[in-house]
């Protein structure tokens, strides 16, 4: 009996543990545009899915504040470059060595997911040595777009998160991962449920044990 209590608690820790390693839930997505050193935050909204990934050699942090600027939640990311190569025909011809252009960093767009809370203020991305390089207002951005609920001002070219094509017939994707989520808690709660029942039967039984054998406690 002992052994199948420690296999169950085992079970449960690495679901747990598991299923935090996968959580999916509201997030924001934070559409970063970078050219040359300079930030702009192109759009943002609501999503269902996942956070991103924390870059381990980060560049820039980005992080998600309240109205008194309190930290809710931050994510390291580096921005992807795309450097220019030198031209192996290229020589100085006094010299002879080659010519080596710098590496130059050309615009890029990239998405970041952050988790939704609706004390969300502000979004601000910072440098490793924590420099302010971009602060913006999320009032500026609907995040209402991303809620599974078509508003009369979203429609699909606005919103697809939210709205379909009037042609298109689907619950959404967004349902069955809500649906993935109930059924995970359903299960974790009967495994959590059966596990206390044994464990109360076990306690019971050997209480009875020890009132009949006095001597075994």
């Amino acid at each position: 009996m002992k052994n199948f209590l420690f296999i169950l608690a085992f079970l449960l820790m690495f679901v747990s543990f598991v299923y935090a390693q996968e959580q999916i839930g509201d997030i924001v997505g934070v559409e970063i545009n970078y050219n040359e050193g300079n930030f702009l935050i192109k759009d943002m909204y609501r999503d269902f899915g996942y956070k991103s990934e924390n870059v381990e050699n980060f560049d820039y942090i980005l992080k998600s504040l309240d109205r008194t600027n309190g930290v809710l939640d931050e994510l390291y990311f580096s921005m992807p470059e795309v450097a220019s190569s030198p031209d192996p025909n290229w020589f100085d011809e006094e010299t002879g060595e080659q010519i080596i252009i710098p590496e130059l960093k050309i615009e890029v767009t990239e998405i970041f997911y952050l988790p939704f809370k609706e004390e969300i203020k502000y979004i601000l991305i910072l440098d490793k040595s924590s420099k302010e390089l971009l602060k913006i207002d999320v009032a500026e951005f609907s995040l209402n777009c991303g809620d599974y609920d078509c508003q009369s001002y979203e429609s699909f070219e606005s919103c697809p998160h939210d709205c379909v094509e009037e042609s298109v017939d689907f619950d959404g994707e967004q349902k069955f991962w809500k649906w993935r989520n109930n059924l995970f808690y359903i299960l974790m709660g009967i495994l959590v449920f059966v596990g206390g029942v044994i464990v109360f039967f076990v306690i019971k039984r050997k209480r009875a044990n020890q009132i009949s054998n006095p001597k075994l406690s």
